[in-house]
């Protein structure tokens, strides 16, 4: 039974990630998967995609046959406590890489294009961000491009690029744009991939309860007239039902030679009273588009068929911007084993750490850069050396490789670094001093109005007439203990295989 006070508003709906986010996620988790180099963003916007993919991968990926020589550990099955070099670049890491080095992005609104160019723009040269980061490293060079021009003009840059992404664009296109879409993207650009999302208009009955009248959904109603839909936003043009959405991918991957996977994303936080989750589904709707292997000359046949459709007087693309990010000079040319390995010895007396995780290691920048950007190069340095050991901590079996990986500097002291003195070899003088018996009680307090004999404004003499006032009442005393904690700082152990526990 529905309420008469639930049908006369929309209802709360929330998501978590942000929608925004979960789209981009899902476009990001496509490129991961299959390791995507070349991007090109239709609809870029401010560059919000664009910007993510800017971000230098931490390392590179394998290194080729010849940089890591062969070893009896690389053949022979490893243990834990004899490993191989960890894999960082597994296809079982739950949020691998990427490595672009080419990327673009197409727009129309000059406004929202300035934006995009400083998203791509590269970094400060500086190596340090402040005085607790320092900017990563970038291995690999990448060329970000911002163009603008509409969709309907061929833009020869783009054909055959390896991935194309177009996030929350079609909906805005015009009846007369639209039919240059799919020979546009899928015809004459033909990329490996092409990745579509778009709202879900099925979705949109999530926002009122069932039999609400029309005029409690708020929002903007269809600028074309052609329906009596209330839409999400003021220049869309259409919203797809799922059944739609799917009658539209089908029938362009069979025109154009291409697979297509449909599903959708962005479920409410909130659980619908009336049980339509899953009826009504996601609030975006999501294409993945792979072409076929049709052969060159069928493809050629379907560019050029594609062409004579878009054919086009609007004026061509203009090129905005063209940015190029520089690897850095030390990529893939690491340093000998011995030096990498002496430069992770001194780190590691340096800070008088005794086990440091391999990542730790790692994002040390003076060691990485010695290393060419291969963590594969300084798993081998380690292995090499007499003085460091490369270990596998059981306690992180469950866990992603880099997480297991921990580099042992051997002989180094067992004593326990001291960051304050104990009360058995400062005695009474510490702080931490309390007497067995002691009672705490609550002592006078007198209001400073009160007071005859002045003081501060809490009602009694900081004693600064009578003398120093410092923490232990005497000069000797604080440099005493000073040297006490110099004397005490000695090495932090981790020990292996008991869940990484200091001791």
């Amino acid at each position: 039974m529905i309420l008469e006070e639930e049908r006369d508003h929309e209802l709360k709906v929330t998501f978590y990630p942000p929608l925004y986010l979960q789209r981009k996620i899902w476009v990001l988790d496509v490129m991961r998967r299959e390791g995507i180099v070349d991007v090109v963003d239709i609809g870029c916007g401010e560059g919000q995609l664009l910007s993510a993919l800017c971000q230098p991968a931490p390392w590179l990926g394998p290194p080729p046959p010849g940089i890591i020589p062969p070893s009896t550990s690389d053949i022979e099955p490893s243990t834990p406590t004899s490993p191989t070099s960890p894999n960082f670049n597994s296809a079982s890491d739950p949020i691998p890489n990427l490595h672009p080095h080419k990327i673009a992005g197409l727009d129309i609104s000059e406004r929202d294009l300035q934006f995009a160019i400083d998203a791509v723009s590269p970094p400060m040269e500086s190596p340090v961000v402040n005085s607790y980061m320092t900017a990563p490293v970038r291995w690999e060079p990448l060329v970000a491009t911002i163009w603008k021009g509409g969709l309907q003009v061929i833009n020869e840059e783009f054909v055959n690029t390896e991935c194309i992404v177009s996030s929350e664009v079609i909906e805005h296109l015009s009846p007369d744009i639209l039919p240059f879409f799919a020979p546009m993207l899928l015809g004459v650009y033909h990329p490996y991939k092409l990745l579509i999302t778009t709202p879900s208009y099925t979705f949109n009955a999530r926002f009122t309860s069932p039999n609400a009248p029309p005029s409690v959904r708020q929002g903007f109603p269809d600028p074309t007239g052609r329906t009596d839909r209330i839409f999400r936003h003021h220049d869309h043009k259409f919203e797809w039902t799922v059944d739609e959405f799917k009658d539209w991918c089908t029938s362009a991957a069979e025109k154009w030679g291409y697979n297509v996977a449909m599903s959708d994303i962005g479920r409410a936080n909130e659980d619908d009273e009336w049980g339509r989750d899953e009826q009504l589904g996601g609030a975006s709707l999501v294409a993945e588009f792979t072409r076929k292997d049709v052969g060159e000359h069928r493809r050629t046949a379907l560019e050029d068929e594609a062409r004579s459709i878009v054919q086009s007087n609007a004026p061509p693309h203009e090129r905005l911007s063209v940015q190029e990010h520089l690897a850095h000079p030390k990529a893939r040319q690491p340093a000998s084993f011995e030096k990498i390995a002496t430069a992770v010895k001194q780190h590691m007396e340096t800070i008088r750490e005794a086990f440091l995780s391999f990542e730790m290691i790692w994002y040390d920048r003076d060691i990485s850069i010695l290393c060419g950007g291969w963590t594969e190069v300084l798993a081998k340095a380690v292995e090499c050396s007499e003085d460091l050991d490369l270990k596998r901590d059981e306690a992180y079996k469950d866990q992603p490789e880099r997480d297991a990986w921990m580099i042992e500097l051997i002989g180094a002291p067992s004593q326990p670094r001291m960051l304050w003195p104990t009360t058995e070899d400062m005695g009474d003088h510490s702080f931490e001093f309390m007497e067995p018996d002691w009672i705490p009680v609550e002592e006078e307090y007198s209001d400073s109005s009160s007071s005859e004999g002045g003081g501060d404004e809490w009602g009694e003499s900081t004693g600064a007439e009578e003398g120093d006032i410092s923490w232990n009442n005497s000069e000797d005393e604080r440099d005493g203990a000073q040297a006490f904690i110099s004397r005490r700082r000695g090495w932090r152990m981790r020990r292996m295989g008991d869940g990484g526990k200091w001791r």
